[in-house]
Protein backbone atom coordinates (compact mmCIF):
# COMPACT_ATOMS: atom_id res chain seq x y z
CA UNK A 1 0.00 0.00 0.00
CA UNK A 2 1.38 2.98 -0.97
CA UNK A 3 -0.13 7.04 0.43
CA UNK A 4 0.56 10.23 -1.96
CA UNK A 5 0.73 13.27 0.18
CA UNK A 6 0.61 16.11 -2.72
CA UNK A 7 1.83 19.86 -0.85
CA UNK A 8 2.81 23.17 -1.58
CA UNK A 9 6.01 24.86 -0.10
CA UNK A 10 7.17 28.60 0.44
CA UNK A 11 11.33 28.70 -1.13
CA UNK A 12 11.82 32.65 -0.13
CA UNK A 13 14.45 34.05 -2.18
CA UNK A 14 16.31 37.12 -1.66
CA UNK A 15 17.69 39.37 -4.98
CA UNK A 16 16.32 38.86 -8.42
CA UNK A 17 16.35 35.10 -8.79
CA UNK A 18 14.44 34.12 -12.33
CA UNK A 19 11.17 32.86 -11.50
CA UNK A 20 10.94 34.10 -8.39
CA UNK A 21 7.89 36.36 -8.08
CA UNK A 22 6.04 37.87 -4.46
CA UNK A 23 3.14 35.56 -3.17
CA UNK A 24 0.59 37.30 -1.34
CA UNK A 25 -0.19 33.72 0.77
CA UNK A 26 3.02 33.17 2.51
CA UNK A 27 3.66 37.78 2.04
CA UNK A 28 6.87 37.27 0.54
CA UNK A 29 9.13 36.64 -2.56
CA UNK A 30 10.14 33.24 -2.98
CA UNK A 31 9.57 29.77 -5.75
CA UNK A 32 6.08 27.47 -4.82
CA UNK A 33 7.59 24.30 -4.99
CA UNK A 34 5.08 21.27 -5.75
CA UNK A 35 6.01 18.00 -3.74
CA UNK A 36 4.55 14.53 -4.04
CA UNK A 37 5.78 12.90 -0.86
CA UNK A 38 4.85 8.73 0.15
CA UNK A 39 3.71 7.63 3.99
CA UNK A 40 7.05 6.93 5.22
CA UNK A 41 8.12 11.03 4.42
CA UNK A 42 10.05 9.67 1.17
CA UNK A 43 10.34 12.58 -1.90
CA UNK A 44 8.61 11.27 -4.64
CA UNK A 45 8.72 13.68 -7.24
CA UNK A 46 8.82 17.81 -6.91
CA UNK A 47 9.01 20.78 -9.73
CA UNK A 48 10.16 24.16 -9.13
CA UNK A 49 7.36 26.71 -9.71
CA UNK A 50 7.10 30.54 -9.95
CA UNK A 51 6.07 32.19 -6.97
CA UNK A 52 2.78 33.34 -8.11
CA UNK A 53 1.16 29.96 -9.06
CA UNK A 54 -1.75 28.37 -7.58
CA UNK A 55 -0.69 25.56 -4.98
CA UNK A 56 -2.45 22.86 -7.49
CA UNK A 57 -0.97 24.59 -10.64
CA UNK A 58 0.53 21.68 -12.76
CA UNK A 59 -0.53 18.76 -10.02
CA UNK A 60 -1.15 16.75 -13.17
CA UNK A 61 2.52 16.36 -14.65
CA UNK A 62 3.97 15.74 -11.04
CA UNK A 63 1.48 13.32 -9.92
CA UNK A 64 0.88 11.39 -13.10
CA UNK A 65 4.16 10.00 -13.47
CA UNK A 66 4.33 8.56 -9.92
CA UNK A 67 1.02 6.60 -10.17
CA UNK A 68 2.56 5.55 -13.23
CA UNK A 69 5.19 3.75 -11.81
CA UNK A 70 3.72 2.40 -8.76
CA UNK A 71 1.17 0.90 -11.77
CA UNK A 72 0.71 -2.87 -11.38
CA UNK A 73 3.06 -2.78 -8.68
CA UNK A 74 1.28 -1.86 -5.42
CA UNK A 75 -2.57 -3.53 -4.34
CA UNK A 76 -3.92 -0.08 -2.83
CA UNK A 77 -2.90 3.26 -3.84
CA UNK A 78 -4.29 6.24 -2.15
CA UNK A 79 -3.67 10.35 -2.05
CA UNK A 80 -4.71 12.69 0.39
CA UNK A 81 -4.22 16.43 -0.31
CA UNK A 82 -5.50 19.91 1.31
CA UNK A 83 -8.24 22.22 -0.03
CA UNK A 84 -5.92 23.62 -2.52
CA UNK A 85 -6.61 19.97 -4.64
CA UNK A 86 -10.52 20.15 -3.83
CA UNK A 87 -11.88 19.81 -7.76
CA UNK A 88 -13.68 18.25 -9.57
CA UNK A 89 -10.59 17.82 -12.22
CA UNK A 90 -8.77 16.16 -10.05
CA UNK A 91 -11.53 13.85 -9.06
CA UNK A 92 -12.09 12.55 -12.15
CA UNK A 93 -8.42 11.62 -12.54
CA UNK A 94 -7.93 9.31 -9.57
CA UNK A 95 -11.49 7.90 -9.96
CA UNK A 96 -10.84 7.12 -13.14
CA UNK A 97 -7.60 5.63 -11.62
CA UNK A 98 -8.99 3.29 -9.36
CA UNK A 99 -6.99 5.49 -6.28
CA UNK A 100 -8.64 6.27 -3.22
CA UNK A 101 -8.23 9.54 -2.01
CA UNK A 102 -9.18 11.95 1.05
CA UNK A 103 -9.17 15.94 0.51
CA UNK A 104 -9.68 18.70 2.52
CA UNK A 105 -12.98 20.52 2.11
CA UNK A 106 -12.30 24.02 1.29
CA UNK A 107 -14.16 26.40 4.28
CA UNK A 108 -17.70 25.97 4.02
CA UNK A 109 -20.33 27.92 6.56
CA UNK A 110 -22.76 25.17 6.15
CA UNK A 111 -20.91 22.30 6.42
CA UNK A 112 -19.18 24.02 9.78
CA UNK A 113 -22.58 24.84 10.88
CA UNK A 114 -23.98 21.15 10.45
CA UNK A 115 -21.13 19.46 12.53
CA UNK A 116 -20.38 22.88 14.94
CA UNK A 117 -21.51 20.73 18.05
CA UNK A 118 -18.53 17.66 17.00
CA UNK A 119 -16.29 20.41 17.39
CA UNK A 120 -16.24 21.66 20.60
CA UNK A 121 -13.74 20.40 23.19
CA UNK A 122 -15.61 18.35 26.31
CA UNK A 123 -15.95 19.54 29.60
CA UNK A 124 -13.24 17.98 32.14
CA UNK A 125 -9.92 16.05 31.72
CA UNK A 126 -9.55 14.41 28.54
CA UNK A 127 -10.05 10.79 28.49
CA UNK A 128 -7.15 7.98 28.13
CA UNK A 129 -8.52 6.50 25.10
CA UNK A 130 -9.09 7.75 21.59
CA UNK A 131 -12.12 9.11 20.89
CA UNK A 132 -14.04 9.31 17.78
CA UNK A 133 -17.30 11.11 16.78
CA UNK A 134 -18.93 10.74 13.78
CA UNK A 135 -22.27 12.89 11.96
CA UNK A 136 -24.21 11.28 9.09
CA UNK A 137 -26.23 14.02 7.19
CA UNK A 138 -27.58 15.12 3.80
CA UNK A 139 -25.88 18.09 2.03
CA UNK A 140 -26.20 19.37 -1.41
CA UNK A 141 -23.56 21.62 -3.13
CA UNK A 142 -24.30 24.14 -5.26
CA UNK A 143 -23.14 23.46 -8.99
CA UNK A 144 -20.04 24.81 -10.57
CA UNK A 145 -19.70 27.08 -12.40
CA UNK A 146 -18.06 27.23 -15.93
CA UNK A 147 -17.31 29.79 -18.23
CA UNK A 148 -16.42 29.54 -21.94
CA UNK A 149 -12.85 30.51 -23.43
CA UNK A 150 -15.13 32.21 -26.13
CA UNK A 151 -16.02 34.86 -23.62
CA UNK A 152 -19.64 33.63 -24.06
CA UNK A 153 -21.94 33.90 -21.17
CA UNK A 154 -21.18 31.52 -18.33
CA UNK A 155 -22.96 27.94 -17.94
CA UNK A 156 -24.57 26.10 -15.29
CA UNK A 157 -23.44 22.00 -14.67
CA UNK A 158 -26.33 20.11 -13.44
CA UNK A 159 -27.15 19.82 -9.85
CA UNK A 160 -25.63 16.59 -8.11
CA UNK A 161 -27.78 14.52 -6.65
CA UNK A 162 -27.84 14.82 -2.29
CA UNK A 163 -24.96 13.17 -0.89
CA UNK A 164 -23.72 11.46 2.02
CA UNK A 165 -20.87 12.32 3.97
CA UNK A 166 -19.42 10.90 6.82
CA UNK A 167 -17.15 13.32 9.46
CA UNK A 168 -14.33 12.35 11.82
CA UNK A 169 -13.36 14.78 14.81
CA UNK A 170 -10.35 12.94 15.32
CA UNK A 171 -6.88 13.56 12.90
CA UNK A 172 -5.83 9.85 11.63
CA UNK A 173 -3.62 8.67 9.09
CA UNK A 174 -6.05 8.88 5.77
CA UNK A 175 -5.08 5.46 4.66
CA UNK A 176 -8.79 4.70 4.99
CA UNK A 177 -10.27 8.03 5.79
CA UNK A 178 -13.55 8.98 4.28
CA UNK A 179 -13.16 11.08 0.95
CA UNK A 180 -15.11 14.12 0.77
CA UNK A 181 -15.34 16.48 -2.56
CA UNK A 182 -17.29 19.82 -2.95
CA UNK A 183 -19.74 17.81 -5.31
CA UNK A 184 -19.92 14.26 -4.09
CA UNK A 185 -18.67 12.11 -1.82
CA UNK A 186 -17.52 8.52 -1.82
CA UNK A 187 -19.05 5.60 0.56
CA UNK A 188 -16.56 5.66 3.42
CA UNK A 189 -13.90 2.59 2.99
CA UNK A 190 -13.04 1.48 6.82
CA UNK A 191 -11.66 -1.83 6.17
CA UNK A 192 -12.55 -2.94 9.94
CA UNK A 193 -10.57 -0.58 11.76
Amino acid sequence: MIVLDMDSSESPTYGEQEGSAYNGHFGCTCYHPLFVFNQFGDVERCVLRPGNVHSADGWRAVLKPVIARYRGIVKRLYFRGDAAFANPEIYEFLEAEGIGYAIRLPANRVLQDRIGYLLKRPVGRPPHEVRRYFANFGYQAQSWRVRTRSNGPACRAAPSPPTRCAFSSTLLPTTSANSCGDWRCRRRRSRGR
